[in-house]
């Protein structure tokens, strides 16, 4: 079992290698964090006006598309940028 020290050293691990990267990969990271903020919240949005309003299905698979096409925009950022970390190295 993890205990907290451990748990915080992985935090930072984490957080070095990503103030480590070069800038191209932050770009392509904040782009993708841009994409799916605003793919995301409208989304979460339509499902709440979705849950409080009469059945629309329509409403609901647009909703649930855009969700899943922003989870694959984060996803992919986060991987094009370690690539591209990678490919580079800053």
């Amino acid at each position: 079992m993890m205990n907290k020290e451990n748990i915080k050293k992985a935090v930072m691990e984490v957080k070095t290698s990503f103030m480590n990267m070069g800038k191209v990969s932050k770009s392509i990271l904040k782009v993708a964090i841009s994409l799916f903020l605003l793919l995301a919240v409208p989304s979460i949005a339509g499902i709440a006006v979705f849950a409080k309003s009469t059945p629309n299905p329509d409403l609901l698979f647009l909703c649930q598309s855009a969700l899943e096409v922003s989870g694959q925009v984060i996803a992919f950022g986060f991987i094009g940028s370690i690539v591209i970390n990678a490919v580079f190295d800053k």
